[in-house]
C-alpha cells in the first residue's frame, strides 16, 4: 500500500440499507453494504444487472427516490452525509462526482451542453457566464442533437469545471 492510500477513509459506508416503496409496502434494495475508500484508491463496484451498484451510487449522492428510507452510515471526509442539507449537501455533490451509464437520461433535453457545463460556474461560484463562455464549452443543441458518447464525456467535464467553481479562484 502506497502512501495515498493508508490513514483515515475519505468515503466510508457501514451498514448501508436502502428500503423503497413499492405496492403499499417497504421492499429492501440494498442490505449491508460496507466499504472504505482512502484518498488516492480506486475502486470498481461490481455486479450482475439489479445487484444494487447504482442504487449504491444514488445513496451515496442523497439522490433515492422519494419515500426511500436509508438505514447505516455514510461519511464523507469525516462529515455524516446523511445530516448534510441546503449549501453543505451541495459543497459535498461537488465532491463526489457520479457519471451515469446512461448520460442522456440525467441531461435536460431543452437546455443546450454550454448551459449544463456552465451551471456550476453561475451556481456554485456566483459567476457571470456570458454567451461566448458558453460556446467555449459546445454551445451544440441539446441532448438529443448529440450522442451518447458525447453526453458521457460532457459530464466528465462538467465535473472538471465543478472543480474549477469550488476553486479558491476561477481562472478565466
Amino acid at each position: 500500500m502506497n502512501q495515498a492510500t493508508t490513514g483515515e477513509p475519505l468515503l466510508r459506508l457501514d451498514e448501508l440499507t436502502v428500503d423503497l416503496p413499492v405496492e403499499q409496502e417497504m421492499r429492501p434494495v440494498l442490505h449491508g453494504v460496507s466499504l472504505e475508500i482512502r484518498p488516492g484508491e480506486a475502486v470498481g463496484l461490481v455486479g450482475e444487472s439489479g445487484s444494487g451498484k447504482s442504487m449504491t451510487a444514488r445513496a451515496i449522492d442523497r439522490l433515492l427516490p422519494r419515500g426511500a428510507r436509508v438505514g447505516g452510515s455514510i461519511g464523507f471526509d469525516g462529515a455524516d452525509v446523511m445530516t448534510l442539507s441546503g449549501g453543505d449537501l451541495r459543497r459535498f455533490r461537488s465532491e463526489v462526482a457520479m457519471i451515469f451509464q446512461d448520460p442522456r437520461a440525467h441531461v435536460n433535453p431543452v437546455r443546450r451542453i454550454g448551459d449544463f457545463m456552465t451551471e456550476a460556474l453561475r451556481t456554485n461560484a456566483g459567476v457571470s457566464v456570458d454567451g461566448h463562455s458558453v460556446g467555449v464549452f459546445g454551445a451544440s443543441p441539446g441532448p438529443d442533437g448529440v450522442l451518447g458518447g458525447e453526453i458521457e464525456t460532457e459530464m466528465i467535464g462538467r465535473r472538471h469545471v465543478d472543480d474549477a467553481a469550488g476553486a479558491d479562484e476561477v481562472l478565466g
